[in-house]
């Protein structure tokens, strides 16, 4: 691997409710409670302040929508020191995304591992896409779970469902950082080389 690729570690994939129910250790009556909720009551909307004093809209989920986004994020999108990498992030990512263990060494993708690989750069960009969860539509997540992660049609649209909110990836969800990663997987390689 050339540390400039996405990667899916395992060739495994979840196929079924049940299954998706298993690897998240939750219910499928907790399931269909989180699926049943209507959009109004998945999110509460809130208010921040940006650094540069602008009003940023946030969303708060549900605490069933939260504790299931915890869940994928635990088991899909964070490595875990004794659990195998469920995804290897490439080298040149950093923002929102910890630290990781390939071949048993563990990885910094803190934002000093960050600075230390642009030592000695000669020059830095430094690029903020605005408003970008407002633009990773559930179209884009369907694709991440169906074809990146290869699980099942039913089991990729039922985790869209439970990170998309109005179409997209909500500001405040748990797992829209790491889905904002993914939602270039296929392209931005080709970029950065």
């Amino acid at each position: 691997m050339d540390g400039l690729i996405y990667k899916k570690v395992s060739d495994n994939s979840i196929s079924n409710l049940p299954n998706l129910c298993s690897a998240l250790s939750i219910s499928l009556d907790d399931l269909r409670e989180v699926l049943a909720l209507p959009d109004d009551k998945r999110y509460e909307e809130t208010e921040a302040r940006k650094s540069d004093g602008t009003k940023r809209i946030a969303f708060k989920p549900h605490y069933l929508v939260r504790r299931i986004q915890r869940r994928i994020n635990h088991r899909l999108f964070i490595p875990q020191k004794k659990l195998p990498n469920t995804v290897i992030w490439p080298k040149y990512i950093f923002g929102s995304i910890p630290n990781q263990y390939v071949d048993g060494i563990e990885v910094e993708k803190d934002y000093i591992a960050c600075a230390r690989m642009h030592c000695n750069a000669k020059s830095i960009l430094k690029i903020d896409i605005k408003n970008f969860f407002d633009n990773v539509h559930s179209d884009l997540v369907l694709e991440i779970f169906r074809d990146f992660f290869k699980f099942d049609e039913e089991v990729s649209e039922t985790l869209t469902n439970i990170c998309c909110y109005n179409g997209r990836i909500p500001q405040g969800g748990l797992t829209s950082s790491y889905l904002a990663s993914l939602a270039l997987h296929d392209i931005e390689p080709k970029v950065v080389r």
